[in-house]
């Protein structure tokens, strides 16, 4: 599956700071991540993590600000988390 960061944002009422036009095809660890997929930051002290994710994009609270990374800004990240992992792997539930 492939979705724009947009639709991503939209699906978890949610706003994108950064390009929304940009393609996530998977769902990894902040670690893990590479291009192509999203991570996920809930909690304000790992926002250094952010310099060093290779993810496209990252999940984030309204908490978290200045980042040269593609955003999508919801208000609970781990709510989101769920809602989004249960879309890419519907399967693995």
């Amino acid at each position: 599956m492939k979705k724009k960061l947009s639709e991503i944002a939209e699906f978890l009422n949610g706003t994108v700071v950064g390009d929304e036009n940009i393609f996530i095809h998977g769902i990894k660890g902040i670690d893990e991540a590479n291009e192509g997929e999203l991570t996920f930051i809930a909690n304000p002290q790992y926002q250094k993590k952010l310099k060093t994710t290779n993810a496209s994009a990252v999940l984030v609270s309204p908490k978290i600000k200045n980042s040269n990374k593609n955003l999508v800004v919801v208000k609970d990240p781990y709510a989101a988390l769920a809602k989004i992992l249960n879309l890419f792997y519907p399967e693995q539930q």
